[in-house]
């Protein structure tokens, strides 16, 4: 490694379950993707309680219209 690169980089270690790591490895080869790529696009499940997801649910549904700033931005990114 170039002196360069020692200063600009860093290392993470993790110390997983043999079969969490397995599991990514799977996941990994499966999405056609490095280890590290699958774990950095944040391919990882959330699970929430019940509860959490009804109110975000509910907050879903209770929405107003977009402003023209946000209407304005949604069509910029639609035309290209």
């Amino acid at each position: 490694m170039r002196k360069s690169d020692k200063q600009t980089q860093d290392w993470l270690t993790l110390r997983l379950p043999r079969q969490t790591i397995a599991k990514f490895r799977k996941a990994s080869a499966l999405a056609g993707t490095t280890l590290n790529q699958y774990i950095l696009a944040g391919e990882a499940t959330l699970t929430i309680p019940d509860d959490v997801f009804d109110r975000f649910m509910a907050a879903c549904a209770d929405v107003d219209a977009p402003n023209a700033a946000l209407q304005k931005a949604a069509t910029a990114l639609s035309a290209n």
